[in-house]
């Protein structure tokens, strides 16, 4: 695997010190080879995992392959490094992408791996993009995978036209 890098907050003393502001007194990530971050991890003072303000200590992602520089799925552990489910109402989300590399499709899954409902009121949202590149339709769906209105939306799908790459008001 690749590098490490961390960060750390000392006392007058040198000796580690909690930041309630950061929730934690060290930070470090893992890197794998082409650089990006598989693991990040939150240390109190003992520099014992600690639950941060997120509800987690840890955080590790997957990639699909070593060209691809975004995340296949992302996971929050507890300082016991189990799944944990964080403030927005899941443990792990799953990342699925287009040909050009935009996030067509999201998953949530709860700390036992179920489907599970997101703070926003969604278990999957799926985007499809115009050939320029703009959003053209997006949908929202429930646990079932059926249509689910996301209330700070107000509705369940969306359809934008455009005229070339100038959306229709």
């Amino acid at each position: 695997k690749g590098d490490k890098i961390s960060e750390a907050y000392y006392g007058v003393d040198s000796e580690p010190v909690y930041v309630k502001k950061k929730g934690y007194a060290r930070y470090a990530a893992t890197l794998d080879r082409p650089g990006r971050v598989i693991r990040q991890e939150y240390f109190g003072a003992d520099n014992r995992l600690v639950n941060g303000h997120g509800g987690y200590a840890v955080i590790e992602q997957t990639y699909e392959n070593n060209r691809f520089p975004l995340p296949q799925s992302r996971s929050y552990l507890d300082a016991d490094e189990r799944p944990v489910n964080i403030r927005d109402g899941y443990a792990k989300i799953e990342f699925v992408y287009d040909k050009r590399g935009r996030v067509s499709q999201e998953k949530y899954f709860d700390h036992n791996g179920e489907r599970t409902v997101n703070s926003k009121g969604y278990w999957r949202f799926k985007k499809l993009y115009t050939v320029y590149g703009k959003l053209g339709e997006e949908y929202y769906y429930d646990v079932n995978d059926e249509p689910v209105s996301v209330p700070s939306l107000g509705y369940a799908s969306a359809s934008y036209k455009y005229i070339g790459k100038t959306l229709l008001a």
